[in-house]
């Protein structure tokens, strides 16, 4: 990241500006140069391998590859479920009680609507019938 940009931004004399840049871009070039001439061992780059690059018991993961097969396992046991499941709705004959037997039930005023039905009807043939009877003027 190249802080010094917005100090020299502000800056509002050209030359001044100017010769801040290149203040501020010979001292980048500087530390950029003096981070590639280091050698191992000196300063505070470490390009040397970690030790942990060599053990075997980090580099195997078993944590990781358990829970991968707890999780095949996991699916493969909900599978035969959902299989279970099918095949029971494929090998019942009646598809109503595969569902679990939801049969629409009866009205629970299905007797007193059907009484309404027949004293209707009756009054409707009633009416029909003194209407018959009528001489026509």
């Amino acid at each position: 990241m190249y802080r010094g940009r917005v100090g020299y931004e502000a800056i509002p004399q050209p030359f001044l500006r100017n010769l801040e840049l290149t203040r501020l871009k010979q001292l980048h070039k500087s530390k950029i140069s003096n981070i590639n001439t280091r050698t191992s061992g000196s300063g505070t780059l470490d390009n040397t391998l970690p030790e942990t690059s060599t053990m075997r018991h980090l580099q195997l993961r078993q944590k990781k590859k358990q829970m991968i097969a707890e999780r095949n396992d996991e699916i493969a046991r909900s599978n035969r479920h959902l299989l279970q499941k099918i095949t029971k709705i494929i090998t019942t004959e009646d598809h109503e009680a595969a569902d679990g037997g939801n049969t629409p039930t009866k009205s629970l005023n299905a007797i007193r609507r059907s009484k309404e039905l027949n004293r209707i009807s009756k009054a409707n043939k009633s009416i029909l019938k003194r209407m018959m009877n009528v001489k026509v003027s």
